[in-house]
């Protein structure tokens, strides 16, 4: 599809200089992504023609002829199956399933496999079912970014009353929702931003980073509890060095946002430490020490806490990561069947926060 869109929207239609067409998996859900950026022509109609074009490569797919879709899937099999070029990308490719915690190290053979097993006359119907505008299982997802000025007169032109979202509105009664609203929204998509987050969220609000960070982790308290962060089905994972004492190398996105860390806090020379409080148990701390020295497996459930002293309960399993020839070499960590204490202390309110 890329092509054909990348020649409709801006060789002939010349929307804007970047045009994307590309399926993409964001947190193990598959999707498809068209961009496109422009100096000339309004989001709006951007968002039209993008639909337009939607619309229209549907008959495309139905009017292909039979050889021309076996050329084009004989090409995606045969760029499914090409060899990386260097370790450095084969390296990429292994690291980007351990983040996604996926797993799946032979993807590009997989994925070659049931390339080869969809019919043109199956591609049409999931293309009519999933993606063409107005299909009944489509879930879309339209933003326009634009320029302060750009979005003022946009709104000028389309007669809707929007507030202005970088918080120039000066009625208080706006003030005080629009920022519940805003953080609650963020919150939705990003519970634990990161300090670069914290500082963009404060541009908009009259209080400093420090108070947005604090924010968030009351309201992941709050969530924590409510069952909206955790779940005795989540798992959460981190990767350690194989020595004492133990440094955390990474650790994927469910452990950070869970326990409050960001990557940069807990892979700067952090032990597994961090999480540990009052109720830890120091038999089952002894346990876990003796067996990982001895570079063996354990299981065991263990009561840590939060950067922010909320404490939980997991399942902690540890087991060795070993090279080619089985030599231990990191340590994978996981953790699963979480469950928030209930008795943790909790802040009795959020932090106000007024936009500007």
């Amino acid at each position: 599809m890329y092509e054909p869109c990348f020649d409709t929207l801006r060789t002939k239609q010349q929307l804007g200089y970047t045009v994307v067409a590309d399926a993409r998996c964001s947190r193990g859900i598959s999707g498809f992504l068209w961009m496109v950026q422009s100096s000339s022509t309004s989001a709006a109609t951007v968002d039209e023609r993008i639909t337009a074009f939607a619309k229209g490569f549907e008959q495309q797919l139905k009017e292909m002829p039979p050889e021309t879709y076996e050329e084009h899937r004989a090409a995606l099999v045969a760029q499914k199956l090409e060899k990386d070029d260097s370790i450095r990308d084969e390296s990429y490719r292994h690291w980007d399933e351990i983040k996604s915690m996926r797993h799946e190290f032979n993807r590009n053979v997989q994925e070659a496999h049931e390339v080869q097993r969809i019919s043109q006359q199956q591609l049409i119907d999931f293309y009519a079912e999933n993606i063409v505008p107005g299909a009944a299982k489509r879930r879309a997802l339209t933003v326009h970014v634009l320029p302060a000025a750009k979005f003022a007169a946009e709104v000028g032109k389309s007669g809707m009353s929007v507030p202005d979202p970088v918080g120039r509105c000066q009625r208080a009664a706006w003030r005080e929702k629009s920022t519940a609203l805003f953080l609650e929204f963020v919150f939705s998509f990003c519970p634990n931003p990161t300090n670069t987050q914290c500082e963009a969220i404060a541009v908009r609000c009259t209080e400093n980073p420090t108070d947005i960070d604090e924010f968030f982790a009351c309201r992941r308290a709050m969530a924590m509890l409510e069952g909206m962060v955790t779940s005795p089905s989540m798992t959460m994972s981190a990767i350690t060095s194989i020595e004492s004492p133990f440094s955390v190398i990474w650790a994927s996105d469910e452990w950070l946002s869970f326990c409050g860390f960001s990557s940069a806090e807990v892979t700067a020379g952090q032990s597994l430490k961090v999480i540990q409080g009052p109720a830890t148990d120091p038999a089952s701390l002894t346990n876990i020490m003796e067996s990982v020295r001895r570079r063996e497996a354990i299981t065991t459930t263990l009561p840590n806490y939060t950067k922010h002293g909320i404490p939980f309960v997991h399942t902690i399993s540890i087991e060795p990561l070993t090279n080619s020839l089985g030599e231990p070499v990191l340590f994978k960590v996981q953790s699963h069947h979480i469950v928030s204490g209930m008795e943790a202390v909790l802040p009795t309110h959020l932090p106000a926060v007024a936009c500007a």
